[in-house]
């Protein structure tokens, strides 16, 4: 914001004095800016808050594993996530709760809660301020479809599912279910793990007229 102030003349102790007009130039910087000078996926990790985005990812996750394993109350199919991770594992469809079915489990969660929010902000997050451009909500949401594309295009057929499972029984409601799933995972993940507000300070500069 630019302003100029009138000159103002004036009389101090018997002593007159003349003010010059001087223009005030006013701007705002993002503090991190001015300390860092550069931003990196380090400085958003921070902005984020450890805690908060390990706290999305095992959020998101929770909410994602309760739509895929009570989805078949609502009439969707039964997909059993930790089964078809498991028996990438271990070669064989594993019965449920046992050990190479708790290795899918954990395999999952580590992928909900550690890889995916990792990656969420590094790519989606990075170098954005909280303000602009999409809601953090749009912006999981995108992450969300992204991933269910490459979960339907690439790790289906590696599980024996087909290219968007048309190899399952009932491939409609699969896809549905994962879609559902994978939905409300990005939403819920970028809905917690949003950057928190920027602290901007006033740079003034005072120049002569």
């Amino acid at each position: 914001m630019l302003s100029q102030r009138r000159p103002r003349n004036g009389t101090v102790g018997g002593t007159s004095w003349n003010e010059s007009p001087v223009r005030r130039h006013e701007r705002f910087l993002p503090l991190d800016e001015i300390l860092e000078g550069d931003h990196s996926v380090r400085s958003d990790l921070e902005r984020i808050g450890f805690g908060r985005w390990l706290g999305a990812g095992l959020t998101a996750t929770l909410v994602m594993t309760l739509i895929t394993y009570l989805g078949p109350l609502a009439g969707l199919a039964n997909i059993d996530i930790a089964g078809m991770l498991g028996a990438m594992l271990s070669g064989n469809a594993p019965r449920l709760f046992t050990m190479p079915w708790w290795a899918g489990m954990a395999w999952h969660f580590i992928n909900g809660v550690v890889l995916f929010p990792l990656i969420y902000v590094s790519v989606f997050l990075a170098g954005r301020r909280p303000t602009t451009e999409y809601s953090p909500v749009v912006r999981g949401v995108v992450w969300g479809l992204t991933l269910w594309i490459m979960l339907q295009a690439l790790l289906m057929p590696l599980m024996g599912g087909g290219v968007f499972s048309q190899q399952m029984l009932h491939p409609g409601l699969v896809i549905l279910g994962s879609l559902l799933s994978h939905v409300c995972y990005g939403a819920t993940l970028g809905g917690i793990a949003r950057l928190r507000p920027v602290q901007f300070i006033e740079i003034t500069q005072n120049r002569a007229a």
